[in-house]
């Protein structure tokens, strides 16, 4: 079995209602449990570690994050650039667990944050935004942090939309679902190296 550890509710989401049902499509049989942190990966990420480790069917985890630039903890440097961003911030949570189980971990990010995998949905945007034009976001996870992917949609709701606004439980939800795998996986490269790790987990 592999457990899958989400930093919060859109992860969640994101995995158990799009992306696992997206892999069952093809050949992925295995078992997968996600589990919430519910904001608390960063501080206690040895303790699930531990937990999920101990359960003696889980044979991987997965641990799934942000990577917001104003995390001091995560040691980079915005000058940094997003390689040495994500390589800085998965070294500083492999650091926190124990040597002996870091063979049997996984550190993904959502880079920066998850919406950026939601603006692959362009034709979902424009459609529930009520746009004249089709938004296009050739890297998504490159989008710079002082102007987050989060704060992009916002400004493309607000172009026909003045009163009203994105909305991450409502909006989030229905555009992850409408996501192509492949597409996203083409489009972010930190998500396509997400997904094939856990292909491979369960070759």
């Amino acid at each position: 079995m592999i457990r899958v550890i989400v930093e919060g509710d859109t992860e969640e989401l994101f995995v158990k209602q799009w992306l696992l049902p997206s892999l069952r499509n093809g050949s992925f049989r295995q078992q997968v449990k996600v589990t919430n942190s519910k904001a608390k990966l960063i501080a206690d990420i040895a303790k699930f570690a531990d937990s999920a480790l101990s359960e003696r069917s889980v044979s991987r985890v997965f641990f799934l994050l942000d990577l917001y630039p104003e995390r001091d903890e995560y040691e980079f440097k915005l000058s940094d650039d997003l390689a040495t961003k994500v390589e800085k911030a998965r070294n500083y949570l492999l650091r926190k667990i124990d040597k002996t189980q870091r063979a049997a971990v996984k550190i993904h990010f959502s880079v920066h944050e998850i919406e950026a995998w939601v603006l692959c949905n362009c034709e979902g945007i424009q459609r529930r935004a009520g746009l004249d034009h089709t938004p296009s976001f050739e890297n998504p996870e490159s989008v710079d942090s002082e102007n987050p992917p989060k704060k992009r949609l916002e400004k493309l709701w607000r172009e026909r939309r003045p009163r009203g606004s994105y909305s991450p439980k409502i909006d989030g939800p229905a555009l992850i679902r409408e996501l192509d795998l492949k597409t996203v996986q083409k489009a972010c490269p930190h998500f396509a190296k997400f997904v094939a790790d856990i292909l491979s987990a369960s070759a």
